[in-house]
């Protein structure tokens, strides 16, 4: 499904991954590349409660028929048992190993299906 309020996004403009987060747009290469960055000012996090994410999603040409697709999450938490507890269960175990890869598995699913109908 193509939303229509996602086909015309600049830098700077929030992309809501999560009803209760949302993340910069930082750099955006239409057709190429999206970054996504919220807490990465200056370097690491220092303070109680601070988070650094980057999110990159990049499309790098193959061939004619082949596209690979690559996607780097990375966090950063302020130190301390209680943060870095948050940060495994939350980024971790329910980003990166759960939820990252069924949308990755989504997005590979309806791109060979619209490619073999294409053909």
């Amino acid at each position: 499904m193509i939303h229509p309020e996602l086909q015309d996004l600049h830098e700077g403009d929030e992309l809501a991954v999560h009803p209760m987060l949302s993340l910069p747009i930082v750099r955006l290469e239409p057709g190429r590349t999206i970054v996504l960055a919220k807490g990465t000012g200056g370097g690491v996090p220092r303070d109680a409660g601070d988070m650094a994410v980057v999110w990159t999603f990049r499309l790098i040409p193959v061939d004619d028929e082949t596209t690979r697709f690559v996607v780097r999450y990375r966090t950063d938490f302020a130190p301390g048992f209680l943060m870095g507890f948050f940060n495994w269960v939350f980024t971790d175990l329910g980003g990166a190993m759960l939820q990252q890869p069924a949308m990755l598995w989504g997005l590979r699913w309806r791109a060979e299906r619209s490619w073999r109908r294409g053909q």
